[in-house]
């Protein structure tokens, strides 16, 4: 980032990612679950699939311009 541009406009997050596995025979393949932490705030949300991630992302920084 720039020296020039505010501090507000920078996040810090930390990812964590791990597989799942199958609770049963019958249920479905394990997948990629995700949790995301906001290093300055703390708070923390959880994710079941990339999808769900990115959107949250994408809205996130969406909002940013407002």
């Amino acid at each position: 980032m720039p020296p020039n541009e505010s501090d507000s406009l920078a996040r810090v997050y930390v990812l964590r990612c791990w597989m799942e596995r199958r609770r049963s025979p019958s249920a479905k393949n394990p997948g990629w679950r995700f949790r995301l932490e906001n290093a300055g705030s703390g708070q923390s949300a959880g994710f079941a699939n990339l999808d769900e991630l990115l959107a949250f992302l994408q809205d996130t920084f969406r909002h940013e311009g407002d």
